[in-house]
């Protein structure tokens, strides 16, 4: 008999914490931060975001930015490098580097999208695993998806400089996973982005009849994630 999924019952942020505890950038005056967890009910053998979780995250991100992850492109056709190809209402790229030919190893495939439902494919990517803090998510203008360049993506996905990769490649900011991939962290350059992403999580989670609430780093850390 399979073990039910968990069921999301709520979603709590915090602000600007402070402790290297939660694997991510340190957030400073001029580089906000927002950590974002989610409560259960009932637990699962398979780890991983819950779905409720990834619902409510995408619906939020969609809703400001064009959301750029790591994953294989849904299509088997062959695609010129380093160029944004439309494929539906998406579009894909496969960044490679400088004098490199498009193998496994020296690339990086991408999906941009504003669709809430595919923006959810973030969380679920076997070859860029978010548990593994594997992924890294771009956060763009709504329109077109930015322009990118392979250095730049890999800089961000070991996790250095990230305000000069946010600065060079204009974005409103990035999505990371946190320690075990059992958090989401949302950082940015602008605290009105900040703003804005908890304003739209807050209305997401009351669209699902899901408890929101911003707390403090402390309370965050006594927060009873599974119950």
């Amino acid at each position: 008999m399979e073990t039910p999924a968990p069921k999301l019952v709520g979603i709590r942020l915090t602000a600007n914490p402070q402790s290297d505890v939660w694997q991510t950038p340190l957030a400073t005056p001029g580089f906000p931060v927002c950590l974002v967890g989610w409560i259960t009910e009932g637990t699962s053998v398979e780890a991983g975001v819950p779905l409720g979780a990834m619902q409510v995250l995408s619906e939020s991100l969609t809703r400001l930015a064009v959301v750029t992850f790591l994953a294989d492109p849904p299509t088997s056709a062959p695609l010129a490098p380093n160029r944004w190809h439309q494929v539906g209402g998406d579009w894909v790229m496969v960044l490679t580097r400088t004098n490199s030919d498009v193998s496994r190893s020296g690339s990086l495939p991408l999906i941009a999208t504003t669709n809430a439902r595919v923006a959810q494919e973030l969380f679920r990517s076997d070859s860029f695993d978010w548990t593994q803090q594997a992924q890294i998510v771009l956060l763009s203008e709504p329109g077109h998806p930015p322009a990118i360049a392979y250095d730049l993506v890999e800089q961000g996905l070991r996790r250095t400089s990230i305000a000069e990769v946010i600065r060079d490649l204009h974005l409103l900011g990035v999505l990371y996973p946190a320690v075990d991939g059992d958090f989401a962290a949302v950082l940015s350059n602008d605290t009105g982005f900040a703003d804005d992403f908890q304003r739209e999580l807050r209305r997401a989670c009351h669209a699902a009849q899901v408890s929101f609430a911003a707390i403090s780093e402390d309370a965050f850390k006594r927060t009873q994630w599974t119950r």
